[in-house]
């Protein structure tokens, strides 16, 4: 046997263990939403009452926004940790907004208006019940219908919402009988009903089960006859079982699944009369698309029954600023502009599952950035990040965990001649910006779990940079969607 020269006994081993333990238990206090912080809020001498309160206010709110994100922390750290009782509900610890401002202000409760009154509870409630119902392990037998009905409280909120989803997750939810499942149903409630449809999606995945998609089917209109009554369903639900059936449908190719979601990733377009800013019609596009994705994931050109449908021509004429001709073409006449608009996040995301890891450059040329600047200008920042993101998984294995790579995404007509930053123009530095983000959310999807040191030197440097350039007036006006994205 080699020697390295270190000799590691017993007690160096328990000291590891220790600090490990250490470790742990203080990312779990860090993560804890439930417990009233202690801060020592920032004070000038000559504030009056009225600046002093305005003052603990932002302080509050700010780390209110800190502590609504906690459980999506709590629930990756303490995954699979726990086993229920039976005799005992599942624990959800409540959210906390107040803190005891230091050193003697005493506890004070946040003023909820400039965070959108107790409608911001909503889904941060949701994520919640997530982690408590995470912690339970996927190899549990303990888990049965009457105890998940056991949990039901009284009135359903968001929690309890988050945590069927959760159950859903862990395949737990598979022991809910059909007749609690239509109970739960008949409830009405949005989110409740939009977390036990898309739990049962998760827990039967890949299975085509004819009872749930029977359920999902109920929920959306694709799937129901033409001349039949009309049912008074709610958007975001009917949002949750078009990915639901996706899921259930996942890498089967089913023809008749795979025609509706290409359907419905256009089903909106034109639709002038609907409000973009309040409709959930984009939502539906992506959650078709993300439903045709699961479908056909991985199959590429593999699939021989889909092979007349030219789901790739159809996804190309939904995408905004393609370098497909014949549409370039189209949307230069300005035919369905608005409905292009809805569904180019969508089809993106429908093309780049469908060919995942297949390393087609065929596919990944109709998902490249617009060959030019006037092409540039039909297409969003975000989704740019969108396209560069799916080229990307595309060609699993061109990724790179360098700079090189990163900028390699990013036209030559988007680089300053002369420093190879982002352009000097109106809309330039947003589009830069936007390419350079997918290029890293890219690299975090091709080394995630890896403990890549290149990689993580290289995200850590891009990460860098868009928080400093969040500081500026500037960065913070053009650029705080991609700050809160890498954040």
């Amino acid at each position: 046997m080699e020697t390295t020269g270190v000799e590691i006994t017993n007690s160096d081993i328990t000291d590891l263990r220790f600090q490990n333990d250490m470790r742990v238990a203080h990312v779990k206090k860090m993560l804890q939403s439930s417990i009233v912080l202690e801060i020592w809020p920032k004070e000038e001498p000559q504030f009056s009452a009225e600046q002093r309160h305005l003052a603990h206010q932002e302080t509050l709110c700010k780390l209110a926004l800190r502590t609504l994100a906690l459980p999506a922390g709590r629930a990756i750290l303490t995954f699979g940790t726990a086993t229920p009782i039976l005799s005992q509900k599942c624990p959800i610890p409540p959210i906390t907004l107040s803190a005891r401002l230091l050193p003697s202000y005493g506890i004070t409760d946040t003023d909820l208006l400039p965070l959108g009154g107790e409608q911001v509870f909503q889904w941060p409630g949701f994520h919640n019940g997530v982690a408590a119902g995470l912690r339970i392990s996927s190899n549990s037998k303990d888990v049965n219908s009457s105890w998940i009905i056991y949990n039901r409280p009284d009135g359903l909120n968001s929690e309890h919402a988050g945590f069927l989803f959760a159950l859903g997750l862990t395949g737990h939810l598979k022991a809910l009988v059909r007749s609690h499942v239509w109970r739960y149903l008949s409830y009405k409630h949005e989110l409740t009903s939009t977390g036990l449809l898309l739990g049962l999606a998760c827990a039967h995945r890949g299975t085509m089960n004819t009872a749930t998609t029977r359920v999902l089917s109920v929920h959306m209109p694709a799937l129901l006859p033409q001349n039949g009554s009309e049912l008074n369903l709610s958007p975001l639900t009917q949002v949750a079982c078009v990915l639901g059936i996706g899921l259930i449908y996942m890498e089967t190719s089913h023809r008749r699944m795979a025609e509706v979601m290409l359907a419905e990733i256009g089903s909106s377009a034109g639709d002038e009369a609907a409000d973009s800013v309040h409709s959930l019609q984009e939502c539906h596009s992506v959650a078709a698309g993300f439903g045709l994705g699961f479908i056909t994931l991985g199959q590429g050109n593999k699939s021989m029954g889909l092979r007349d449908m030219k789901i790739v021509d159809t996804l190309v004429g939904y995408m905004p600023g393609s370098t497909d001709k014949n549409h370039e073409a189209r949307t230069l006449a300005g035919s369905a502009r608005a409905g292009i608009d809805i569904t180019g996040a969508g089809a993106t995301v429908a093309m780049g599952l469908m060919y995942l890891k297949t390393n087609s450059k065929a596919i990944a040329a109709k998902l490249s950035v617009p060959e030019t600047q006037f092409l540039l200008d039909y297409v969003n920042p975000d989704l740019l990040m969108l396209r560069v993101i799916c080229r990307a998984i595309v060609l699993w294995d061109s990724i790179m965990p360098t700079s090189t790579w990163v900028l390699s995404q990013v036209p030559e007509y988007l680089k300053d001649i002369r420093t190879g930053g982002p352009p000097v123009s109106e809309s330039g530095p947003q589009s830069y910006y936007g390419i350079i983000a997918g290029a890293c959310f890219a690299m975090g999807l091709r080394f995630a779990g890896s403990g890549d040191k290149t990689a993580y030197r290289c995200i850590l440097k891009y990460l860098d940079m868009f928080m400093d350039l969040a500081k500026t007036t500037r960065g913070r006006t053009m650029f705080s969607w991609i700050h809160i994205i890498t954040i």
